[in-house]
């Protein structure tokens, strides 16, 4: 998960907002199955949660004016006011959908109300954006011209696609289910922290968590699978495994590669995470982007420069210098010094990184100019909080098992299978 949304501390009582939802596991599904670790098997039950047994996945970032579904299915539209009658559809059908001023429009019928889902009679049949998806899509209005067009999804579906989308298939198994433990609490945080004001709990893109669905299209018309029988496995043999911090969830961040030593959470984000010390990661130096370099035309660095300082009230000229002023962890404070000869400004880890974000792929960086060109040599991709995903493989390689990696990089929180 790369550049994730801003996570609100909300470490609420497991229960409160969620209370009639549920997730039950029977302890058979992964307490001494076949194939399953013996982490895996030793993990504790513990009683009293009760979560949603869905997630609302957003899959437009902001709101659209329409979307085109193709559906496989037999399927019905029904209003979620319950008192408008639902309307049904034949298959393989492509509709638009498309908000009105008091509802919507979708193949060819006008629906009143402020939400509309389809769903089709056999999963995954609706096609949005050439991704098939799962479970049911729900259009929201946003005012009278916009809407936003979530997937609404079984968790552990949810959670199968996302293992794919975050970890490559070739990580060992450990990692993996390591993954999906770490990609579970993060949803089901976010499901917590967001279900009173929200009318969806992730994006599908990797403000949240990377998520493709079922299957997606190519340009050229090739179907990939979104999740496999590699990503089934390990959400199915951690089922309801998730960290908890003190009793609670939290936002359990986490990133590409570290660069040999991850980052304090309050040092990053906004919220000081519970649980998201630095620790020393030894095991991604094999990532290719665990050291790497990056050179662009001073000329051009100092064109956006200037475009930043312009936007912010200021002026600057040409690039003439540029150094590190201290050495501090929290990269949200100042640290480099920035001068075109006359005017100097400076500038946190953060506000650089955001300038030139295809250059910078995290915040342990130094730049330099040299023969007319801006240097920028770094460690690590992402924001370095949390678990180190490359530091997981190489964990993994190493004998660690899933439990073992998520410890290791949550200091003091505790994973447990949640039920009833």
């Amino acid at each position: 998960m790369r550049g994730k949304l801003v996570c609100f501390i909300l470490l609420l009582a497991a229960g409160g907002i969620f209370a009639g939802w549920r997730i039950s596991h029977e302890p058979q599904l992964f307490i001494g199955a076949r194939g399953v670790s013996a982490e895996l098997a030793a993990v504790p039950r513990q009683a009293g949660f009760h979560f949603p047994s869905e997630v609302r996945v957003c899959l437009t970032n902001a709101p659209v004016d329409r979307a085109q579904l193709t559906i496989d299915q037999p399927y019905t539209i029904r209003p979620l006011d319950a008192a408008k009658q639902p309307a049904h559809g034949n298959a393989p059908e492509t509709i638009v959908v498309s908000p009105t001023a008091n509802g919507f429009r979708a193949a060819g019928r006008e629906f009143a109300g402020d939400a509309l889902e389809i769903e089709a009679e056999s999963p995954p049949a609706i096609w949005v954006d050439n991704h098939l998806y799962r479970g049911r899509v729900r259009c929201v209005r946003q005012g009278p011209q916009k809407m936003l067009v979530l997937n609404v999804v079984r968790l552990e579906d949810y959670i199968a696609s996302v293992v794919d989308g975050e970890m490559p298939a070739a990580f060992p198994e450990a990692a993996r289910q390591a993954q999906a433990i770490v990609a579970r609490t993060y949803a089901l945080f976010q499901m917590q922290a967001n279900r009173a004001n929200r009318v969806f709990d992730v994006y599908a893109t990797t403000r949240s968590q990377n998520y493709l669905g079922y299957q997606y299209r190519a340009r050229d018309g090739r179907r990939f699978a979104a999740e496999s029988p590699s990503s089934r496995r390990a959400t199915d043999e951690t089922a309801g495994m998730i960290c908890l911090a003190d009793g609670k969830l939290f936002c359990t961040y986490y990133s590409a590669v570290c660069g040999g030593r991850t980052a304090n959470g309050s040092d990053v984000f906004n919220d000081p995470a519970a649980h998201l010390e630095s620790v020393a990661c030894e095991w991604c130096h094999e990532a290719d982007l665990f050291e790497w370099t990056r050179t662009i035309p001073a000329t051009q660095a100092a064109d956006v420069i200037r475009r930043y300082f312009v936007f912010h009230g200021k002026g600057f000229g040409t690039l003439r210098s540029i150094r590190r002023m201290a050495r501090t962890s929290n990269i949200r404070e100042p640290i480099f010094e920035l001068s075109d000869g006359r005017r100097r400004y400076q500038l946190s880890a953060i506000e650089f990184r955001r300038m030139l974000p295809a250059a910078i792929l995290s915040f342990q960086f130094e730049p330099t100019l040299a023969d007319g060109q801006l240097v920028i040599q770094g460690r690590g991709h992402g924001h370095g909080v949390g678990l180190c995903q490359w530091g997981a493989r190489g964990m993994a390689r190493e004998g660690a098992g899933p439990v073992s990696i998520v410890r290791h990089y949550y200091p003091g929180a505790n994973v447990v299978a949640a039920v009833e």
